[in-house]
């Protein structure tokens, strides 16, 4: 007796066949094309004759190479994505609790298949994971200091990387401001100076590095390469006093940042604190709370420093500095809260990092008239709308995603 091959297993084939072509070839295949593609193959007239011919009986089990999308109320998977089909970045809408509730189910999943990952603004998920989960996990609640993980975000980057990531503190970054870009060009330099002396960084040392140029305690001779210094001195006495009370007030900036409990525990003042690159690079998941629920700038320019320095370890995974070849996952509750240009370089790195990014809003309309945000919804393959449906809806989950990008609206399938 011959085992014909099941539907969905079918169905899969094709959008695996989409995803190919659209990856390596550029070629954007329809659905209904790539079916009577498989068709072909299995030596079938056209789909429905193998439609007719093929089994329905059973579900087809969750392979290793997949992964589970969207489950129902008790947890049964309704909906897998193949491997080339989950590296694509999803969209979910829905309530806080819906959207949630999908993000930490993503959480279990990454830990029993061995992934890394970043998951943002989970608020108590780390609360309703299961116990014995937890302690395959670090979970950093940025409002709440007490007993919480440590990590110098400092540690493992380059000169050239730690001032991209301290400018994300900037509160007046000054994008093409000479003076702003000049302060960058000699912390560079002082830095890339400790870094090759094996002076360990961090964020007070830093500091440190800029009040003993900017009160003058140290000469500019004894912080600086010699042609950084010449192009210093070419400033005349005037441009020099400005660029020291610059570089003061920088130091000053930097120190107000890491007095706040939302940025305290990312740069702690042990060189020897957990490297927040090379944690992402690990398989050990990390769930991190943002604080300053209330103030939308200041989330703003925390999911801006994590997401740099994600950038920093995805470099490093497509560079091929990284030993691990696993997927990984970030994941964002609220991500109209991240918009920043940082997820945008995000976006269009994270598949050749082998990342995947699991995003969540309230509904689409946050995220159109925003550069970013319409980035990310132009990156986005699968969208799942939870609001306002039901369970024969949510069982017919599969069906809609091998007919389209968009998985389900609350009013109707599309």
């Amino acid at each position: 007796m011959l085992n014909h091959p099941n539907v969905s297993a079918l169905k899969d084939q094709a959008n695996r066949l989409i995803a190919y072509l659209g990856d390596k070839h550029r070629i954007k295949l329809k659905l209904s094309s790539a079916l009577e593609a498989i068709a072909a193959i299995h030596q079938q007239r056209d789909w429905n004759t193998l439609r007719a011919w093929a089994s329905d009986e059973g579900a087809p089990t969750i392979a290793p190479d997949e992964f589970e999308l969207v489950w129902d109320a008790n947890g049964a998977c309704l909906q897998a994505a193949a491997s080339q089909d989950f590296f694509r970045h999803s969209m979910v809408y829905g309530t806080a609790e819906q959207t949630r509730e999908w993000l930490v189910r993503h959480v279990g999943q990454a830990i029993e298949r061995g992934f890394g990952g970043l998951f943002l603004n989970l608020g108590l998920a780390y609360s309703i994971i299961p116990v014995g989960l937890q302690d395959k996990l670090i979970s950093v609640d940025l409002g709440d200091s007490t007993g919480q993980a440590e990590f110098n975000l400092l540690r493992d980057l380059s000169a050239e990387e730690v001032v991209e990531l301290l400018t994300t503190l900037h509160l007046n970054p000054g994008n093409g401001n000479f003076w702003v870009s000049l302060v960058n060009a000699f912390l560079k330099n002082m830095v890339e100076r400790e870094l090759e002396a094996g002076v360990p960084l961090t964020l007070p040392a830093v500091c440190d590095l800029l009040e003993r140029m900017g009160r003058g305690v140290e000469q500019p001779s004894e912080l600086l390469d010699p042609p950084v210094l010449a192009e210093f001195e070419a400033l005349g006495p005037r441009a020099q006093a400005s660029i020291q009370a610059l570089i003061l007030k920088r130091a000053e900036e930097l120190r107000r940042f890491r007095a706040m409990a939302g940025f305290k525990q990312l740069f702690s003042a042990s060189p020897s604190a957990q490297s927040y690159v090379h944690q992402l690079n690990s398989t050990t998941p990390l769930l991190i709370d943002l604080a300053f629920q209330g103030d939308e700038a200041m989330m703003r320019h925390q999911a801006a420093l994590l997401l740099s320095g994600l950038t920093f370890a995805m470099q490093r995974k497509m560079s091929g500095a990284g030993v691990l070849k696993r997927p990984h996952v970030l994941g964002t509750h609220n991500i109209q809260y991240m918009l920043n240009p940082t997820i945008g370089r995000l976006i269009e790195r994270a598949r050749s990092a082998k990342w995947s990014i699991l995003a969540t809003a309230p509904r689409e309309g946050v995220l159109i008239n925003d550069t970013v945000g319409e980035l990310v919804l132009g990156n986005t393959w699968h969208k799942i709308y939870f609001d306002g449906l039901d369970a024969n809806a949510k069982s017919r989950v599969i069906e809609q995603l091998n007919a389209s990008t968009v998985i389900m609206t609350p009013d109707g399938f599309h």
